[in-house]
């Protein structure tokens, strides 16, 4: 604060006594300030500390759920894991009993009839010839047979199966 001069304090009727008192009432209510600012700032941050803790015990319990659920689920995944390999293992059986089955109904059939010597007739069908000579022959029903050919001659016999009738 610059010095009050003579003719100021003659002016402005002001006595130094009374500024004295202003200063020191100034810092006065400079110190219940910084009192009251530091309790302000104690209670917030206490009021900061509890809410931390607060948020922290709720964020506990939701992440000790989610551990929980977590653990289920891999259990969950570990069983759906096991499912999946004995599926493939039944899958694998499935198909090798279908190999079985697909060969033993082929193996119902004979595989192919040669027939040499017989003359060709205009529009027959050898599978019509074949069943008729199988009902002379008293085969009935007739052996199955995946197909039926004329060979050409070699002069062999006059049936020459490639299988056997059974």
């Amino acid at each position: 604060m610059p010095p009050v001069t003579k003719r100021a304090r003659e002016n402005t009727s002001t006595d130094l006594k009374e500024r004295r008192q202003s200063e020191a009432m100034s810092s006065q209510l400079m110190g219940m300030i910084n009192a009251r600012f530091d309790e302000q700032a104690s209670l917030l941050t206490t009021n900061m500390r509890e809410a931390e803790e607060r948020i922290l015990k709720v964020l506990l319990v939701r992440l000790d759920d989610m551990a929980g659920e977590v653990k289920l689920l891999g259990e969950r995944v570990r069983q759906l894991e096991s499912e999946v390999n004995e599926l493939k293992s039944v899958k694998h059986r499935v198909s090798i009993l279908e190999a079985k089955v697909s060969a033993q109904v082929n193996a119902n059939y004979a595989c192919d009839l040669r027939m040499h010597g017989l003359p060709y007739v205009e529009g027959e069908d050898l599978r019509t010839l074949y069943n008729t000579l199988c009902v002379a022959l008293n085969l009935t029903p007739p052996p199955r047979i995946r197909e039926i050919f004329r060979a050409r001659r070699n002069g062999q016999s006059v049936i020459d199966p490639v299988c056997r009738l059974v």
